[in-house]
């Protein structure tokens, strides 16, 4: 039960840091049933980041495959990505999602709330490391849930 615990305890973490860009901040019971979502889906691959030094968990990726989570036009998505900010700016994010990719050469999708720039930043800046350019996607095709989100894209060149 430790890492399903840790996993809650994570998530409900990036919730909390996440609720500060939402229009409608989600509660303890919309974070937990959003978490069980997504390490029972199989749209979804949960990706558990560990610090090398102290094997806790850090971080998780969580990559849609289909359905909600992954825009029509795109063959996988970013559903969420959280690092904890003690492992932020140490590459295990990059490394993660680098890994993943290498094996899913494909047009990505992902919603970033819009006042998070730095999120919008990162991402823009990482996919275009890994030979990646912005494509447009029709943001209509996606609900939001009422969110002011962005809609990033990215095919390879």
């Amino acid at each position: 039960m430790g890492l399903y615990n840790d996993k809650h305890r994570l998530f409900a973490d990036y919730v909390n840091e996440m609720n500060a860009f939402a229009k409608a901040p989600k509660n303890e019971v919309e974070t937990r049933e959003l978490c069980e979502h997504y390490i029972s889906s199989s749209e979804c691959t949960w990706k558990n980041i560990f610090s090398a030094e102290t094997g806790e968990l850090v971080g998780f990726l969580i990559l849609g495959k289909t359905g909600a989570e992954k825009h029509p036009d795109a063959d996988r998505s970013i559903a969420e990505a959280y690092m904890t900010p003690d492992y932020r700016k140490k590459g295990l994010m990059k490394a993660t999602i680098v890994d993943y990719e290498s094996r899913h050469h494909c047009r990505w999708s992902m919603l970033v709330q819009k006042d998070n720039q730095d999120a919008q930043d990162y991402f823009a800046k990482l996919f275009e490391e890994m030979g990646y350019v912005p494509c447009e996607l029709d943001a209509s095709k996606v609900d939001a849930s009422g969110e002011e989100m962005t809609l990033l894209g990215f095919k390879l060149k």
